[in-house]
């Protein structure tokens, strides 16, 4: 079964924006050792004159942490083949799929520890900008990024004319930026409406395993390049809400500009 099925029916921005909220939602079993940042409290944090930096590492933390989750659930399924695979024992085409699987297990567990070896990297750089910094306990990024539909009005144009023209290039950019994450978005769809395909052929019938396992791989990278795109995307965002805004602006209403458009942080 296809698990994004009824995205299929929206169109931008709202099918990014759901795919984005499904695939942030922490659902990583706790940590002891593991608090929770929100946007607005990482920002009162960080030092107000190297904003564009530590926003930069907040939302790198922040993909890394959805990667984790999208890897966890691949291998998980990918275990979820095991058993009909080894039912193909007599068949003489039963070891060669068992040695196909193996591979592809190993592989995914491999990614999984790379994975979560960058989100450890990631937030030992985000740690940096903690006030507890020597704390044993380690932040986690909690808020969910811009995902599309984010509106570029800002009618004070003093600060935007004394912008830097890469601040200025950066936001003339924005709509190419969302459309390059809708179409990463219908990739990540398309992509799992193939696997989902893929599924029912195997269940039928379970030497049909490297279609399903292409699907899966398919699927992992599509969604993968997504997280990135929208990693991306925040970057650039940031580019242009710390352009046209004040610098001495609070990080509450930093926050809000970030998410719903400079024009709300008014």
């Amino acid at each position: 079964m296809a698990n994004y099925a009824e995205l299929q029916k929206l169109e931008p921005p709202e099918q990014q924006r759901q795919l984005a909220a499904l695939l942030y939602w922490d659902h990583l079993p706790p940590e002891p050792d593991r608090v929770p940042v929100g946007l607005e409290a990482f920002l009162k944090a960080a030092p107000i004159t190297n904003r564009a930096a530590a926003l930069a590492v907040y939302w790198q933390a922040r993909e890394q942490a959805a990667c984790v989750q999208v890897l966890s659930q691949q291998s998980d399924r990918i275990e979820e083949l095991v058993p009909p695979v080894l039912e193909l024992r007599e068949h003489p085409e039963g070891p060669n799929a068992m040695l196909r699987l193996q591979a592809a297990r190993l592989a995914v567990q491999a990614d999984l520890l790379d994975a979560k070896g960058a989100l450890f990297a990631s937030q030992a750089e985000l740690m940096r900008w903690s006030p507890a910094g020597k704390s044993q306990n380690w932040w986690w990024p909690e808020t969910q990024p811009q995902s599309g539909g984010y509106p570029t009005e800002f009618t004070n144009v003093q600060q935007w004319e004394r912008s830097s023209r890469l601040h200025q290039r950066l936001a003339l950019r924005l709509p190419a930026w969302e459309e390059a994450l809708a179409n990463h978005a219908a990739a990540v769809i398309d992509a799992d409406a193939a696997r989902a395909i893929h599924a029912q052929a195997f269940a039928a019938d379970p030497l049909a395993l490297d279609g399903l396992l292409a699907a899966w791989e398919a699927q992992t990278a599509q969604t993968r390049a997504f997280l990135a795109a929208l990693t991306h995307f925040n970057v650039a965002v940031a580019a242009y809400a710390l352009a046209v805004l004040p610098p001495e602006t609070s990080s509450e209403l930093l926050a809000v500009a970030l998410l719903r458009g400079p024009a709300a942080a008014l």
